[in-house]
């Protein structure tokens, strides 16, 4: 089966308190979008399993109770996944 092929960008970076996540998804699927800090462990969740129909969608990561430093988002969908990077300054 072939992995679903869409696009994922963070915004602005680096930022201070959090970021704007956006993903286009070229067909419907379920979707969850999950961050985690350097190590690994899940600091916020910002979709959890639903299905969400084409198109593009911009979510908010506030991270105002996070320590400075880098921080990986994950979208995954149903066909595939995709990561991308968030710096938080203070």
């Amino acid at each position: 089966m072939e992995a679903l092929n869409f696009e994922l960008f963070s915004y602005p970076g680096p930022t201070n308190p959090g970021a704007r996540v956006q993903f286009t998804l070229p067909q419907g699927t379920w979707t969850s979008v999950v961050v985690f800090n350097r190590v690994g462990e899940e600091v916020s969740t910002l979709l959890e399993g639903e299905y969400l129909q084409p198109g593009v969608y911009t979510l908010s990561f506030r991270g105002e109770n996070l320590p400075s430093g880098k921080y990986v988002v994950r979208v995954q969908t149903a066909l595939g996944a995709k990561t991308t990077n968030v710096a938080l300054l203070r």
